[in-house]
């Protein structure tokens, strides 16, 4: 059984895709920290993530960005602190989020691009442990969405349906439960039921 943190992540983020795939507006970025390095605004306005915690990546994200003198700041606090973390913050307005994450994965640090989940659903590594699906809903057409966050390997996850659609079902029930084809488009005709099919055929009209 595999389950990681960013397959539970993604799967989070469900409501987001819904949102997504309907054409609305991306979640938006909440407001940085001032006192933060943890989420760093770029030029062309996306975003990255640092999490230097460690001695050697701290020293190697102070030096990627030309400031050493920061290195002894590690962990303090006060004025010098908040006077620093205000510079890399203008400092990373200098460049783009493609450009930093070159300059700091070369650095040996630790960072990672802040993705808004049209990126995170195109994201190859979430591709790879198939934790987005590719689906055709009857309503929506051709959907991508987030997958199942546990992988199975003696059998796969594989997707099975979206949520039904309003009246998805009806006529597959009725037939189950004994109507005939003929009583159920009476019921439907009656206004009684819905079924997907006769809300299509009207909202073709």
């Amino acid at each position: 059984i595999d389950v990681s943190l960013s397959a539970s992540a993604m799967a989070l983020m469900a409501t987001a895709a819904a949102q997504y795939a309907r054409g609305d507006a991306l979640p938006q970025q909440a407001a940085e920290d001032m006192y933060s390095l943890g989420f760093l605004k770029c030029k062309d306005g996306k975003w990255i993530t640092t999490g230097n915690a460690e001695t050697i990546f701290w020293e190697n994200f102070c030096k990627a960005l030309g400031r050493p003198d920061w290195i002894p700041l590690r962990r303090t606090q006060g004025t010098a602190a908040e006077k620093m973390v205000k510079e890399v913050q203008e400092i990373f307005l200098t460049k783009t989020r493609a450009e930093w994450l070159e300059i700091l994965v070369k650095a040996e640090t630790c960072v990672a691009p802040v993705n808004d989940i049209g990126e995170a659903l195109q994201d190859p590594n979430m591709r790879q442990i198939g934790m987005v699906w590719e689906m055709e809903h009857p309503k929506m057409g051709h959907v991508t969405q987030p997958g199942f966050p546990v992988r199975l390997s003696g059998k796969p996850v594989p997707p099975r349906s979206f949520a039904p659609v309003l009246g998805q079902h009806t006529r597959e029930i009725l037939t189950g439960a004994g109507y005939s084809q003929t009583q159920i488009a009476e019921l439907e005709q009656q206004g009684v039921v819905s079924s997907w099919e006769s809300l299509l055929q009207k909202s073709q009209k």
